[in-house]
């Protein structure tokens, strides 16, 4: 059975060879699987398993940015919009909508903006000059330094637990939303899944080299070089976790240690309990059977060689 698309006035069919995009209906989502049938608008009607939308009805900024990547992938709050077999009069009903959300989504992002830059000024005024004038003289404004703001702001990077704050020792620097190029390289040496970067959005210094950090002479902002991507990832965890084991290592032989001096004492009471209490443990028992079953194969496999022995010395008298 050919594959066609689910939205009303739309043509399009899968064929071998055919350069759209058809994609599943979200149907483990009960949330956004609504949404899209919200969206395709047709009455009385559900979708399948076997239901596909083509790539015509959904917007460039409902795809990840995976440079490199030959097959595109939906974020995951992508809806489809884009729906041209729509009557004239539904169509400009919809597209008033949609310039309603983006107005109302441009005034609450201008207002957060807006927000911290005013608590940057309050916090560190300094910090604030001195950012305004590398912006002048630079244009990669995007990669420097950021010194406050009004929460905890956690690195981008995957199992990475440095905060951004007012204070903190670490040093952040800012996504380069203003190269998309160099965007996409950041995002995909990050690899997070179904992430965007948005302006909030910060990285330690802990995922650049020592090179790839310009230090400012006189000022407490260092900068990063052109074209640099974060290329660090990991290195600390396994640091952390070898202390952890440590930690949890010295804590156990502690543990036992106290319990040898405290409870150790030369009474035929304590003794019997002790051996009472291993012996109901299940897994003394589990292992006690093991070493039985294991015995119990060693003499199989003694007898059966003494056999093979014997049989070899009567084969070799005859």
């Amino acid at each position: 059975m050919p594959m066609t698309c689910v939205a009303y006035g739309c043509n399009n069919r899968f064929f071998k060879g055919c350069k759209k995009q058809f994609f599943r209906f979200p149907m483990k989502d009960r949330k956004r699987l609504f949404d899209w049938i919200a969206a395709i608008r047709r009455k009385n009607w559900m979708p399948s398993e076997t239901s596909r939308i083509c790539s015509d009805h959904f917007t460039l900024n409902d795809y990840m940015l995976r440079p490199g990547a030959q097959i595109p992938r939906l974020r995951l709050d992508a809806v489809p919009s884009v729906f041209d077999g729509f009557p004239d009069d539904l169509k400009e009903r919809l597209k008033r909508e949609k310039e309603d959300k983006e107005r109302n989504r441009k005034e609450v992002h201008n207002k957060t903006e807006v927000q911290i830059i005013q608590t940057d000024v309050e916090k560190c005024p300094s910090s604030s000059k001195l950012e305004d004038n590398t912006t002048s003289k630079d244009s990669g404004s995007s990669q420097e330094i950021v010194t406050a703001t009004d929460g905890k702001i956690p690195c981008v990077a995957n199992r990475c637990t440095n905060l951004f704050y007012d204070g903190c020792e670490n040093v952040f620097f800012r996504m380069p939303m203003e190269d998309p190029e160099l965007l996409g390289k950041w995002v995909l040496a990050i690899q997070k899944k179904y992430w965007k970067p948005t302006i909030s959005c910060r990285i330690c210094s802990d995922h650049f080299k020592e090179e790839d950090i310009i230090a400012c002479t006189g000022t407490l902002a260092p900068k990063l070089r052109s074209n640099v991507v974060p290329s660090i990832f990991h290195a600390k965890r396994k640091k952390r976790r070898k202390k952890r084991v440590a930690e949890r290592m010295a804590f156990r032989l502690g543990q036992e240690e106290e319990c040898i001096t405290e409870d150790h004492t030369y009474s035929s009471a304590q003794t019997s309990s002790g051996k009472r209490r291993n012996s109901f443990n299940p897994t003394i028992l589990t292992l006690k059977k093991n070493v039985k079953t294991l015995q119990r194969q060693v003499q199989r496999q003694r007898q059966r060689i003494n056999s093979l022995y014997e049989h070899i010395k009567k084969k070799k008298k005859k």
